[in-house]
């Protein structure tokens, strides 16, 4: 019991004071009434306080403490069985999200083996079943009216039953109707059934339940709705199908499924650790595929995507015994960990649409072959790591970014070739020297000779310790330094970097103590997290930074930006171009206006201090507004650029 004060209630009696209920009389609440109904029971004994409009009914003594005994209290209805004592008063209250709720308060009823109540349609919901069958048909009718409904846990936690028939005009089996039955094998569903869900929690724990035949009336499977039925076998879900919520099949023992074309969504964990599960079909219905929805389903050897889904979530597949998986062109994003830990996972086909393979989406197969789609832009950390079959990896020209570990601990992998088009790599991609972490690097990695790495057109890394007073010259064209690529290079003094590269990886010279200066060229659009002047992680409070380290850049870059944010000197210095001298003769002339043309029109070529002076506008890609500013500079409309 719980005291409340009045003014906690929501239906507060110093608003609109109180009315009486009487047995068996409906009566209609709505939201903006504050009314509490006096209750005085005709005798003692069970009573039923319930709506099926929705709303939440509390029962209180005449003091004010709450009575306890709720059933069920939810959204779409709730009822509420307590034991009251004759003559004493009590209040009853609604509190109500919508705008109307229709109630009632009446003495539970029993006819032979069934405790039940009378609903306002003058059908029954049977409240519990106290029989001893083994095998239970649910009457048709109790005192000559239907029965509609199977109400919260009736049958639940009995022993005795061993199979259960369920009558066609029965619509509603209610929360955990047949949860716990431990010796429940079989349930019947009369032809013609009307049944419209399965309550959340119905078949819980059932854990001799061995097959389930559901009527093409069922519309939705609740949440844990056969949850641990741990000898379930093939499940037939009808025709009729439409939403498959949260957890319905956890760690249950199905094997065989068929989802229909009308079901439009299966719930994150639907068939979690369904490890028996070796033959599923997926409607076309489908929009997507959630988490978890098949993790560790370890005999699940294929699965056939249909070609209209949009997402694969997190975890979807994760540790399971997918031997091959190809994703639709419908595909436009997967989520992180989506196949991780498939270990007899070999061969994956990446749809056409799918720009960005998020992190782990791929760690830890068994992967020899990847065929990719040709949208693919970004390879997220760690995607592929710890494929130790994969020996051949052939990238698309698409891609423009591989993040931090993406191939890292595949062992055999020693065939890299990575297009032009790569202009960011994270730290370790390929290798975990220096890490902290373990050893295991690709045979591509350990093939290069010690120095300068160089991944395509990105600088990957100082391989081994670099010598005292090392002076490192990047090579012009690079387009990118990796992250953590000088990482604890404390021999390093100076880096020449041309102005080819345009970003500079997380930590990149993170430890490298006896550089002092840089100078980043106005190339260079991002800087990652701590990636110069740190000598540790800001994490410790002190002694995390290069003493007296200094930037030297071009005002207004991204180097600027960087030493301001990260309060290091700037040293400002002028560039090596005339801004809008597109053609490098020293001058700004009409002929720069021409050039500029017909580079945007792929005409002709710029190297990379000819594209730093037309892009004029300073905002990373030369287009018709460099041009135009360009053009008004030299017909004297504007006097600088």
């Amino acid at each position: 019991m719980v005291s409340l004060d009045k003014s906690e209630i929501q239906w507060n009696i110093t608003k609109a004071g109180t009315k009486t209920a009487n047995e068996g009389t409906e009566y209609t609440t709505t939201k903006e009434e504050t009314t509490v109904y006096d209750f005085v029971p005709s005798k003692s004994g069970e009573y039923m306080f319930s709506s099926k409009d929705g709303g939440t009914g509390k029962v209180y003594s005449s003091d004010w403490k709450e009575i306890e005994g709720c059933l069920y209290d939810g959204a779409a209805e709730f009822g509420m069985k307590v034991s009251l004592e004759q003559g004493k008063t009590y209040h009853l209250g609604i509190a109500l999200s919508d705008k109307e709720a229709k109630w009632k308060i009446e003495p539970v009823k029993e006819s032979s083996d069934y405790t039940y109540r009378v609903l306002s349609d003058n059908t029954v919901e049977i409240l519990k079943y106290s029989g001893v069958e083994s095998n239970v048909t649910v009457p048709d009718k109790i005192d000559n009216k239907v029965v509609k409904s199977v109400g919260y846990g009736a049958f639940a936690e009995n022993e005795n039953i061993v199979g259960v028939t369920i009558p066609a005009q029965v619509t509603d089996l209610q929360y955990g109707v047949f949860a716990s039955c431990a010796n429940l094998e079989t349930v019947t569903f009369k032809e013609g059934s009307k049944l419209q869900k399965i309550a959340a929690r119905a078949f819980e724990n059932c854990s001799k339940l061995h097959s389930v035949s559901l009527p093409d009336s069922v519309q939705t499977i609740e949440e844990n709705g056969f949850a641990h039925c741990k000898n379930l076998g093939p499940v037939d879900l009808g025709n009729g199908l439409k939403n498959i919520e949260n957890n319905a099949f956890y760690y249950s023992g199905v094997t065989k499924v068929r989802i229909p074309g009308s079901t439009t969504e299966i719930g994150a964990s639907t068939f979690y650790e369904c490890r028996s599960l070796n033959d599923i079909t997926l409607g076309s219905g489908l929009k997507g595929i959630e988490s978890g929805v098949f993790y560790h389903c370890s005999n699940l050897k294929q699965i056939e995507l249909p070609d209209n889904i949009t997402y694969i979530s997190d975890n979807a597949f994760g540790g399971s015994g997918l031997t091959s998986v190809e994703i639709p062109d419908s595909v436009t994003s997967i989520g992180n960990l989506a196949f991780y830990g498939c270990q007899s996972l070999k061969k994956a086909v990446i749809g056409n649409n799918l720009a960005y393979i998020a992190n782990n989406a791929f760690g830890s197969c068994a992967l020899t072959e990847i065929m990719w789609g040709d949208k693919v832009e970004k390879i997220g950390t760690e995607s592929f790591s710890n494929n130790k079959n994969l020996t051949t990896v052939s990238l698309p020209n698409s891609i423009t970014e591989i993040e931090y570990g993406a191939f890292n601990g595949c062992e055999n992998l020693s065939d890299i070739e990575i297009p032009d088009s790569v202009e960011a790599i994270g730290g370790f991609a390929f290798d975990n020297e220096g890490s902290g972490i373990r050893d295991t690097n690709t045979k591509w990695y350990d093939a290069q000779a010690d120095g300068d790495v160089y991944a395509g057109k990105v600088y990957y890394k100082y391989k081994g310790e670099a010598p005292a007073d090392t002076t490192v010259t990047i090579k012009d064209g690079t387009k990118g330094i990796a992250g953590y690529a000088f990482y604890m290079q404390g021999n390093v003094t100076e880096v020449v970097i041309p102005n080819s590269v345009n970003n500079i990886g997380e930590v990149a010279f993170m430890g490298c103590e006896s550089l002092k200066t840089v100078t980043i060229p106005e190339s260079v659009k991002v800087i990652g997290r701590e990636a110069l002047g740190y000598l540790s992680s800001k994490q410790y409070e002190q002694g995390y930074k290069v003493e007296g380290f200094t930037i030297r850049g071009v005002a207004g870059s991204a180097a600027e930006k960087y030493a301001k944010e990260n309060g290091f000197t700037f040293e400002a210095m002028k560039p090596d171009y005339i801004k809008g001298d597109s053609d490098s003769d020293g001058k700004v002339t009409i002929s720069d206006v021409r050039t500029t043309l017909r580079y945007v029109c792929q005409k002709v070529e710029l190297d990379e201090e000819q594209k730093l002076a037309a892009d004029v506008e300073k905002d990373g890609v030369i287009n018709i507004k460099d041009l135009r500013k360009v053009l008004r500079f030299v017909c004297n409309k504007i006097e600088e650029l």
